[in-house]
């Protein structure tokens, strides 16, 4: 018999791995520092596209620091050193 894999729908332990709660922060301090002057809060504004790709390397950031550092300075499979 095999075994079900799933994937979990929790949100991730480490708040640095949950890109939908890092871009909701980030929206509430542009909403906080903008004011008046930044209205459009929409995937097509370019802030919020920055904001995104900010959000994305902070993901993948908080990802690879589960790893050992042996494993992050390794190299890539049949790749010669």
């Amino acid at each position: 018999m095999t075994e079900n894999l799933t994937i979990s729908n929790a949100p991730p332990a480490h708040p640095g791995m949950n890109f939908a709660l890092l871009r909701q922060e980030g929206i509430k301090h542009i909403e906080r520092l903008g004011g008046k002057l930044w209205t459009d809060y929409n995937t097509h504004d370019p802030g919020i596209t920055i904001l995104e790709q900010l959000c994305y390397a902070i993901t993948d950031l908080s990802y690879r620091l589960d790893f050992e550092m042996k494993d992050l300075l390794a190299p890539a499979p049949g790749e010669k050193t």
